[in-house]
């Protein structure tokens, strides 16, 4: 596990980075880093978007893969998790 919450900070790293050099991106990851609390101006702790990011990996990717299929009746899914895969977020 602790080799996946590595290869998840290196994401996170890489996307704080593209976001510093005015990449606007408006993925889920691109929202948990730059969200700020109303009252302090804080941003979420990295441990708290680290578990946010393997729950997501973990418990979502199988039925997005699932209904994508279903939908479109093609290799999407592995197209889109090969993606994911290829960007840092795991290797296989």
């Amino acid at each position: 596990m602790k080799q996946i919450r590595t290869m998840v900070k290196k994401a996170i790293d890489l996307k704080r980075e593209e976001l510093k050099n005015g990449d606007q991106d408006s993925d889920l990851l691109a929202s948990l880093l730059q969200v700020k609390d109303e009252t302090t101006g804080e941003g979420i702790p990295e441990s708290l978007i680290i578990d946010e990011s393997l729950t997501f990996l973990f418990a979502g990717h199988g039925n997005i893969f699932k209904k994508l299929k279903i939908k479109y009746q093609t290799n999407i899914p592995i197209q889109i998790q090969q993606q994911v895969f290829y960007h840092g977020v795991c290797h296989y």
